[in-house]
């Protein structure tokens, strides 16, 4: 064998089958000739000595290192090995080839399917050109890079997602769009200490991740943290490096605190004085207050404009800018007299004669009620909205301007992701995001049967809405989390002496 160094490299960065078929697919390799796959290093070994031994175009084998470079940017010994195979030089630092800390990078990424080829090729279909580019690939995740969408980002993102769900029969997939200032791409490995000293091997991580995410996914492994008594606990994540323990930002990317591939981490406990329920409310709280800043950041239409306290809030207010609709000037007249008619005959009014007024700003606040996270937060449109989920007027038990939202009703859970809490809400204020299915009663009862109208979905869509749905979308799914793939790090090791 000629080249084993690349059978090893590449069993340690395509370590599952999915993955190591699609990049080798891509690269030119005969699909029908592919080995089977038992181990990652058995797997690379046999296809790098076919590929020696001429099997596939000439050009595999290069183009197997090129388009993994690519995907590793920061990793330096996959960059040495392409430097070495190219003639070029080998980067002289630790940053990645190709990261710009200047950015933009407009990405699309795909969590919950391995269809990286599908995912590119329904971007570039959508897009009507071919400038969209695969920037990773890791089990259950890819991401593609395409360029600025501008205003019209939330509904690319929805329809990708529609499309690329009829690919997945069912199963759930995440569609997200974000604006990076750096190339998203994935470290090859970083361990991660636990806080009972437990070593973590994470693989093919994106630099895109944040140590929250990081720090969430060790603690729902680490059996000691969740059976400590007190419940649910606070953490901190460290950077291990020669000159001792260094804090990363947990809401920032792992590329922004400035971590390079196989670095290691350390996840550690925060204590927090007290008993269970306000240890309880404290931790959901930063939880809270973390998903939402990171959420702002990235999204510089939404603002968080005011806390009752930043460190610990119980309220926060929100103003967005986007397309929305306000209660039409006429509708005081035109529901003059009705009420003393019977429901058949207010719902045969004639809707389509409202006319709403576009407007393009939204003011909401987010309150925590006393027994959060264990009861659910409510949301209030501050701004005048007229829309079919949210209550316009007194009801008994309900503030005007509440949100009428799954995730904030019968469908919330305790580890709801505000972050995509706070995408549901953009998408409620700007109608991408609208149920206006026969039910016997609505929130705003004149928004939804004018909305079912034909001048209501002809408003509606030409500000970026969808068209009204046939069957009632419910929103109160978990989110799907980032794809982390980890494991002890004894249980890897153990494995690859099994198989050498």
């Amino acid at each position: 064998m000629k080249h084993p160094e690349v059978a090893e490299l590449m069993a340690k960065l395509y370590f599952d089958e999915t993955t190591a078929k699609a990049v080798l697919i891509r690269a030119g390799y005969p699909p029908h000739v592919l080995p089977p796959f038992g181990d990652a290093s058995s797997f690379w070994t046999s296809v790098i000595q076919q590929m020696e031994l001429g099997l596939g175009p000439a050009d595999t084998l290069p183009q197997l290192i090129a388009q993994t470079a690519g995907t590793f940017q920061g990793n330096l010994e996959m960059q040495a090995m392409h430097a070495k195979w190219t003639g070029t030089e080998p980067p002289a630092t630790a940053a990645p080839v190709g990261v710009s800390p200047d950015g933009p990078c407009h990405t699309l990424t795909l969590v919950g399917a391995d269809l990286p080829d599908e995912f590119l090729q329904v971007i570039r279909d959508q897009l009507g050109s071919e400038t969209a580019e695969l920037l990773y690939v890791s089990k259950q995740q890819c991401s593609v890079e395409i360029p600025d969408p501008g205003s019209g980002a939330g509904k690319l993102q929805q329809q990708i997602q529609e499309m690329v769900e009829t690919f997945t029969a069912g199963s759930k997939i995440k569609v997200s769009y974000a604006k990076y200032k750096f190339r998203p791409y994935l470290y090859s490995q970083l361990t991660v200490f636990g806080p009972d000293t437990t070593p973590y091997l994470l693989q093919s991580v994106p630099a895109t991740t944040t140590p929250e995410d990081i720090a969430a996914a060790i603690v729902a492994q680490t059996r000691a943290t969740n059976e400590r008594s007190g419940g649910p606990i606070s953490t901190v994540i460290d950077a291990v490096t020669d000159e001792g323990p260094e804090r990363l930002d947990p809401e920032k990317t792992l590329h922004e605190n400035n971590v390079k591939d196989k670095d290691k981490m350390h996840v550690g406990i925060k204590a927090v004085a007290g008993n269970i329920s306000p240890e309880l409310r404290l931790e959901a709280q930063m939880r809270m207050r973390a998903q939402i800043r990171r959420f702002a950041l990235g999204h510089p239409a939404f603002e968080i404009v005011e806390y009752d306290n930043e460190d610990l809030p119980d309220r926060i207010t929100f103003e967005l800018e986007g397309p929305g609709l306000a209660p039409p000037e006429n509708l005081t007249d035109f529901l003059a007299g009705s009420e003393n008619i019977s429901i058949q005959d207010y719902r045969a009014l004639n809707w389509a004669e409202l006319r709403p007024v576009e407007i393009n700003f939204h003011r909401f606040t987010m309150h925590l009620r006393e027994m959060f996270p264990v009861v659910a937060p409510y949301v209030i449109w501050r701004t005048p909205v007229f829309h079919p989920n949210i209550w316009r007027l007194p009801q008994p038990g309900v503030y005007p301007g509440t949100v009428c939202l799954g995730p904030l009703m019968d469908g919330y859970r305790p580890d709801l992701d505000f972050g995509w809490l706070c995408q549901l809400l953009i998408d409620i204020g700007t109608y991408r995001n609208y149920d206006v299915v026969d039910a016997p009663t609505y929130p705003d009862p004149p928004a939804a049967l004018w909305a079912r109208t034909e001048p209501g979905q002809e408003l509606i869509q030409s500000i970026g809405g969808p068209p009204m749905r046939q069957t009632t979308q419910r929103e109160d799914e978990k989110p799907i989390a980032p794809a982390l793939w980890l494991s002890p790090l004894a249980e890897h090791m153990a494995r690859g002496n099994h198989g050498s």
